[in-house]
Formats: structure tokens, C-alpha cells, sequence
């Protein structure tokens, strides 16, 4: 038995996306209008310079609110400011189909940031640890925007993301956001600057990208391959523009990425199942200077084949996800499950 998880990551370039926009990021997630045993048990979207709406709802708030079937079990975002005067929302939304609602569940999120690399005293890039409860198993979600200035400043914030879980508390990881990591090739940079401004993708991703080439930037994390670029800049003259990053100097690559780690995922070996998408706004213009990167999961896991240790399972999941009824004294909360009915001392949860 196994779960299935939908992830995506999208940069909204620090705009605020009409509504044509977040449909079409969920339109792009696959979840609408199939049939329902085709849907993913879970859904997770990190999101990066993103505007609230107008009614104080973050980007994960909207994407959920259009997807039916599901309930958000985990919506939580911190404000960046990755470029001055422009403050944004760092997040990640975690959606969990309703019938799964016993099996899955989050157990806890916390945030994490880097302070003052812009030089502005604000919030400049970071990340989220959320530990997701599946079945028998734990997998730890790192969800985030990582600097752009330095591999080094990378691989320092995904340390701290994954510091939030001891040692084998969980079976499986995720890293998935803006990850910053563009086209490089410290051998010989000229090679890459004479490539650049070819227009095959898919050569350029499979020679020059840092994440699928096998050189563990982000440790045992795997990625796959996508066959077009997610973010790329152009000056007048059509060449891509340089970075200050001495790992990565110039501004094209796949930086929208998802990344799995651990022995449990059934499709790790997946090369090309990291899709791209391009988010377009009511003018059929681009909704912002990056593309969505989506990938589908497929995780192994089950439910407890112990009968008490299932029954377990199944009622801290439901506590986690705000599925208790008062009893009639509301002392105690009455729950059905596989047919038997239960009450179980408030004392024994904490009620949502």
C-alpha cells in the first residue's frame, strides 16, 4: 500500500496574481475535474514572493479554497523581502483528500528565516520543516526560498530545515521551492557562457544543471529532470544575464525544484517527472518571471496491521485534523471508526 502526493512549487515574482492566475495554478496541479480515484491523497504547495489578497489570504488560502474534496490541514507563511520595498509571503499550503482524513496527517510545522542578507534588516529568504504523518511512516517536508547569493548560504538554510527532525524521525524527506540552484559548471565557465544562448533546453538542463547532474548539492536529495527552463533572464539583446553568484553566475536554470531523500518512495528513479508549467494571468500575459515546477510522489506506506495500534493511529490523525464531536457532557469526544464507535477523555487530546 503507498500514498500518493502531489507537490508543486511556484515564485509569483512578487505579484499579486488575479484570480485567472490561481486558477490556472490549479489547473495546472491535475486535481479538477478527474476522476476521483486518479487524485493524489495529498496535495503540498510551497509558494515564494507572493501578495496576500486583498482580503488577507495568502496564495495557499486560494489555491485550496478552489480545489473540492480536500481539507487544509496546513496553510502557514512568513513575510520576505527579497527585494527593498518589496515585502512578500513565504509559505506552504498542505491539502489532504477527505477520505483520507484518518490516515494523514500534519503533526507539526515551524518556520525558519535568514535575517539581514539583503542589508535591509528584513527577512530576506527561508524556509519550512512540517513534519506529515502517512499511514505508519513520517515524511519531513522542507518547503522554502533559498538565498541567491551563495551555494554555501543553500546548503546552510536546508541544514537548518532539516536540524527541526531528530535523527530516523522521519521515513522520507522532501525539498521543494525556489532553491536558487541555476545552470553552472565550475570546470569551465566559458563552456557554459558559449552554450548559453542556444535555445535547447533540455541539452543545457541535462549538461549544466547542478541538481540532476549527480554532484549532491543538497546531499542525498534526488531531482528530477525537467526539459525546460523554470526561470531564465534576457537583457535587450537577448543574452541571459549574469548573477552575482560565483556557483551559479548566470540567470537561467530549473531554480523551482522538488527534491525526495529516503528509501521509501516507489518512483524516486523517475528522471522525467518533474513537469513545468507556464502561469498565465486574465491578459494571457505571464503571471510572473518564474514557471511553476509540479511533481507526482508516490510514497510507501500502510496503516498498522495491529488492530489497537491502527485504531491509534487512526484517532490521532482525526484529533490532528479537528474531526472530534463533543460528547453529550463534553467531557469526552465521540468518534466512529471502521464501524465501532468510540469516546475518547479530552484529556487524551487536544481539542482544535
Amino acid at each position: 500500500m503507498g500514498y500518493t502526493i502531489k507537490t508543486a512549487t511556484f515564485n509569483a515574482g512578487n505579484n499579486n496574481l488575479d484570480a485567472t492566475a490561481v486558477g490556472n495554478i490549479v489547473a495546472a496541479l491535475g486535481v479538477v475535474d478527474v476522476a476521483d480515484a486518479d487524485k493524489p491523497d495529498v496535495i503540498c504547495f510551497s509558494f515564494q514572493e507572493a501578495q496576500n489578497s486583498w482580503g488577507g489570504q495568502n496564495l495557499g488560502e486560494r489555491v485550496a479554497k478552489r480545489i473540492e474534496g480536500y481539507t487544509l490541514v496546513y496553510n502557514n507563511s512568513f513575510r520576505a523581502m527579497t527585494k527593498p520595498g518589496f515585502p512578500n509571503k513565504v509559505g506552504t499550503a498542505v491539502l489532504v483528500k477527505n477520505d483520507k482524513l484518518d490516515e494523514i496527517a500534519v503533526i507539526e510545522g515551524r518556520s525558519g528565516s535568514i535575517r539581514g542578507v539583503n542589508g535591509f534588516g528584513d527577512i530576506n529568504k527561508g524556509g519550512q520543516a512540517i513534519k506529515l504523518r502517512m499511514g505508519d511512516k513520517h515524511v519531513g517536508i522542507l518547503s522554502g526560498h533559498l538565498s541567491s547569493h551563495t551555494r554555501a548560504q543553500r546548503q546552510e538554510t536546508v541544514k537548518q530545515m532539516k536540524a527541526h527532525f531528530k535523527e530516523k524521525e522521519v521515513d522520507g524527506m522532501i525539498l521543494m521551492g525556489d532553491l536558487n540552484e541555476r545552470l553552472s559548471d565550475r570546470e569551465d565557465v566559458s563552456a557554459l557562457e558559449n552554450d548559453l544562448n542556444g535555445q535547447d533546453a533540455p541539452r543545457l538542463i541535462a549538461q549544466y544543471d547542478p541538481l540532476t547532474s549527480g554532484d549532491g548539492v543538497f546531499g542525498d536529495f534526488l531531482f528530477a529532470q525537467a526539459s525546460e527552463f523554470t526561470y531564465e533572464k534576457r537583457n535587450k539583446q537577448g543574452e541571459i544575464k549574469r548573477s552575482n553568484d560565483p556557483d551559479c553566475p548566470y540567470k537561467v536554470g530549473v531554480l523551482d525544484n522538488i527534491g525526495i531523500s529516503g528509501d521509501h518512495w516507489k518512483n524516486a528513479d523517475d528522471d522525467n517527472n518533474l513537469q513545468v508549467h507556464k502561469i498565465e494571468n486574465k491578459d494571457t500575459e505571464d503571471a510572473s518571471d518564474h514557471k511553476m515546477a509540479s511533481r507526482s510522489l508516490s510514497f510507501d506506506s500502510a496503516l498498522a496491521a495491529d488492530d489497537k495500534q491502527r485504531i491509534k493511529n487512526k484517532i490521532e490523525c482525526r484529533a490532528l485534523n479537528g474531526q472530534f464531536k463533543l460528547g453529550l457532557f463534553g467531557s469526552r469526544y465521540k468518534i466512529s471508526i471502521e464501524g465501532r464507535d468510540y469516546e475518547v477523555p479530552r484529556r487524551v487530546v487536544t481539542a482544535p
